[in-house]
């Protein structure tokens, strides 16, 4: 497209007449966006904008007259050619034109649309072949292109039809008794999760106990681990988790060794018959080591939940371990500045919650949580604006899922869930790590003392309501 086939008129009509177009165009476009050629256009441009600023109406003819003679035509910054061509453009704006301008509104901002992709998106395509960065320059462009957009807004009755707009979607549980609970009974299909912890608080441990279990239950789970590698750092634990061995009973075997344990080796093969095919690692630790992959962002983990649904494994649950290493490996392989780590992490963890909602599986980003919140006790129960070098974080999520600091000796901990789409939130849990088995187990709040954070043991009482959904959800699905 370039002005030779382009109508500026109608644009020029949007610029002057159509404050709705005019404030779009001024959030898209920049003087910089317009040809040498397109000086009429330019102008039109450039005084409906300023005109805009001052009152949002439509540019009256002789305001505009008075403003072209004064600031363009006396200074001499408009050649005679160009100045004919923008009277001649104003003419047709202002007294040739057909139709009413409420009709005519939608093919303007076609219109727009067009010439806002030809001059913010067309010099990107074509920069394409000559990339290195492939997979990182079409995550720019595709994130281009949704910022280029005009959005044509409909307008929704909620009480139009005789049945209420409804979702059919339904939260499906994970096995997990914690996460299941302060969740309101798991995740919609789509949604995404933030999950926060202090250093060596449960990250990657909650990863695997998520995973593991949600494969046990039937379901297909993907890890993805920038911060550790796959062997032994996670197979390990994936092992303790279902098959209930400590960690350290897989360490420092060899291959030839793993049989002496007879029940060991039957367990093994038993968990083996239920899990095989349903759990997949991605090391992209190793990747970044071995061939410069591990770039992170969410392209790169879009591309890697595709490959894995071409290949016929459907993953429900993904699991990113953890968001700091792969915004980390993301500024380093586009070079962007230190400075920039919190609005790049922002937007990496809002392009992954959107590559979640288009690919309808479940992502957990796993962070880390701040220094301040680090230093707090165990007795103070987590808080959203909790995350490391990014306090925004939480408002891109669907859901956020805190961890607060563990005690030392009884190993308890606090988790709630602040945030749930449609949920329930500040469902506050105490659970206690078992790190020897990568799990958490949930401990009854009456059996501690939740000022010392101290187990004292179990005490006469009636029983514990359950969650009004705990059983039809959680229970039919688990048995």
């Amino acid at each position: 497209m370039n002005t030779a086939n382009l109508d500026v008129r109608w644009l020029a009509l949007g610029f002057l007449r159509m404050p709705e177009v005019m404030a779009t165009a001024m959030q898209k476009l920049d003087e910089k966006d317009f040809l040498r050629p397109e000086v009429a256009l330019r102008l039109s441009f450039v005084m409906g904008k300023k005109w805009h600023l001052s009152c949002a109406k439509e540019m009256p003819y002789q305001v505009l007259v008075s403003t072209f003679e004064n600031d363009f035509v006396m200074s001499g910054s408009v050649r005679e050619d160009d100045a004919m061509a923008f009277c001649d453009l104003v003419r047709w704006v202002y007294f040739d034109h057909q139709g009413p301008l409420d009709d005519l509104q939608g093919h303007v901002l076609d219109c727009l649309a067009r010439f806002i992709l030809d001059r913010k998106i067309r010099p990107m395509a074509t920069a394409l072949s000559d990339s290195p960065d492939l997979i990182g320059q079409i995550s720019d462009l595709n994130r281009e292109i949704a910022k280029a957009s005009i959005s044509k807004a409909a307008f929704i009755d909620p009480f139009a039809g005789d049945e209420p707009l409804l979702s059919a979607l339904k939260r499906t549980p994970w096995g997990v008794d914690y996460i299941d609970r302060v969740t309101s009974g798991g995740a919609i299909p789509g949604e995404t999760a933030l999950f926060l912890a202090p250093s060596g608080g449960g990250k990657t441990l909650t990863n695997v106990q998520i995973a593991t279990t949600t494969a046990l239950i039937g379901r297909k789970s993907l890890i993805i681990t920038y911060e550790q590698g796959a062997t032994p750092g996670i197979t390990n634990r994936i092992y303790a988790c279902a098959m209930g061995y400590a960690v350290g009973a897989f360490q420092g075997i060899g291959p030839g060794e793993f049989g002496a344990d007879g029940a060991m080796r039957a367990k093994y093969d038993e968990i083996k018959g239920k899990l095989r095919g349903r759990i997949r690692i991605v090391d992209q630790l190793e990747a970044a080591r071995t061939h410069g992959g591990g770039c992170g962002g969410a392209a790169e983990i879009a591309d890697i939940v595709k490959r894995s649904q071409d290949d016929g494994f459907n993953p429900e649950y993904i699991g990113i371990d953890w968001l700091g290493p792969m915004t980390n490996n993301f500024m380093a392989a586009r070079n962007i500045p230190e400075a920039e780590t919190t609005k790049t992490m922002n937007r990496i963890a809002d392009d992954l919650r959107k590559t979640g909602d288009a690919l309808k599986v479940n992502m957990f980003l796993f962070h880390q949580l701040g220094t301040e919140a680090s230093a707090k006790g165990p007795r103070n129960k987590p808080q959203p604006t909790d995350a490391f070098m990014c306090r925004t974080l939480h408002h891109y999520m669907d859901t956020v899922i805190c961890v607060g600091n563990r005690d030392k000796e009884s190993h308890l901990a606090w988790i709630n869930a602040p945030k749930i789409r449609n949920g329930e939130p500040f469902r506050d849990m105490l659970i206690q790590m078992d790190g020897a088995h990568s799990v958490w187990r949930t401990v009854d709040e009456r059996d501690i003392n939740t000022e010392t954070m101290k187990v004292e043991g179990s005490r006469s009482r009636a029983p514990k309501a359950e969650a009004p959904w705990y059983d039809d959800v959680v229970r039919s699905n688990l048995g």
